[in-house]
């Protein structure tokens, strides 16, 4: 199955909306993955951290659009992702 660093974005911004308890861990495995791979420094990582934390706030639709352009500039939208995500 191909999955792309976007895609399991996605999927996890639909795991928030149903309150999934699979959230937290799927979404500290994706930051993991997105940190290594677009090789951020620490206080880059801590805000990317912190808009997934906050996907489901008052701001969601601002933070998501967010994410998903970093996504994007760090040119990992089409790029796999691990299956075990």
């Amino acid at each position: 199955m191909f999955v792309t660093f976007a895609d399991a974005l996605l999927l996890l911004f639909e795991l928030a909306d149903k309150e999934d308890e699979r959230f937290q861990a799927v979404a500290a495995r994706w930051h993991a993955r997105f940190v290594l791979e677009a090789q951020l420094p620490l206080r880059e990582s801590g805000m990317v951290m912190q808009m997934l934390s906050g996907i489901n706030g008052a701001n969601r639709l601002v933070l998501r659009r967010r994410l998903l352009e970093r996504v994007e500039r760090e040119g990992l939208s089409s790029r796999e992702i691990s299956r075990e995500f």
